[in-house]
């Protein structure tokens, strides 16, 4: 009994790592990007690099519960996790100064441009699935012509 809860805890420990890695580097690629590209500034901070790495655990955490407690599917998954970075990467731009809500263009339409990313992720994995379903569905008509000769 103690064996397979351990063994739980390793998979549980497992996946909210590879959640905080995957957001983590979304969010500390954005972040250089933005700093060095568009306000010239080569230098990051070290107080926002623990302030996000410690916010970031804690959602990636949050995120494993919310997806071992409802059981979605991958689909939801990616669109769940795809929503949270694009909350966060605002809230740290907002907290870091880069924008205000005064600026409401330019929100709308970096809002409008990650909408538009969530529906490309959304449109690649729906053409992924239909591939494979179809893949699927050839197969088991190869497989059921098989049985009638």
């Amino acid at each position: 009994m103690k064996s397979n809860r351990f063994k739980h805890f390793i998979h549980f420990v497992a996946t909210s790592s590879v959640i905080f890695s995957i957001l983590f580097a979304m969010t500390l690629g954005v972040y250089i990007i933005i700093q060095s590209l568009v306000f010239k500034q080569k230098i990051m901070q070290f107080s926002d690099l623990i302030l996000s790495t410690g916010v970031l655990f804690c959602v990636s955490v949050g995120l494993n519960f919310f997806y071992r407690i409802n059981r979605i599917t991958l689909f939801f998954q990616v669109l769940c996790t795809y929503l949270v970075l694009i909350v966060f990467m605002y809230f740290m731009g907002f907290l870091l100064g880069w924008f205000s809500f005064n600026n409401l263009d330019f929100l709308l339409t970096c809002l409008l441009i990650h909408a538009l990313g969530g529906l490309l992720v959304t449109l690649g994995i729906v053409i992924k699935r239909n591939f494979e379903f179809n893949n699927l569905n050839r197969r088991l008509s190869e497989f059921k012509g098989r049985g009638k000769r």
